[in-house]
C-alpha cells in the first residue's frame, strides 16, 4: 500500500506513548506528520508501520487477499468443527 510521498530529512525520533480512550496515542513530531486524515496500521517484523491512505481510495484485490490470509493465520477455532448438518432445504411451491 503506498500513499502520497512524504518529504522530510528527519529519519528518527524518540517520542512517548500515551493512553487515551482505551488505546495508545503517539504524537508524531513535525518531520513525521502524515498527509490526510486516515492511515493504514499494520504490524511488521520490527514494530508497527503507519502509511497514509488517500481519501476515497479503495483496497486492491491483493490487499484484501493479504488481509484474509493474515486473518487465517490467527488459527481461530472453526464455527462448526464437525461440519454443518442442517438437512435438505425445504421445497416451497410458492412464496407469499
Amino acid at each position: 500500500m503506498s500513499g502520497p510521498a512524504i518529504q522530510s530529512d528527519v529519519v528518527q525520533a524518540m517520542v512517548e506513548l500515551s493512553e487515551e480512550a482505551g488505546g495508545q496515542v503517539v504524537r508524531l513530531p513535525e518531520g513525521f506528520r502524515l498527509p490526510g486524515g486516515v492511515v493504514s496500521v499494520r504490524r511488521v517484523e520490527s514494530g508497527v508501520l503507519l502509511e497514509p491512505v488517500a481519501p476515497g481510495r479503495k483496497r486492491t484485490r491483493e490487499e484484501i487477499r493479504a488481509m484474509w490470509t493474515e486473518m487465517d493465520g490467527y488459527g481461530a477455532d472453526p464455527l462448526f468443527p464437525n461440519g454443518r448438518d442442517q438437512g435438505a432445504a425445504e421445497i416451497r411451491l410458492h412464496i407469499k
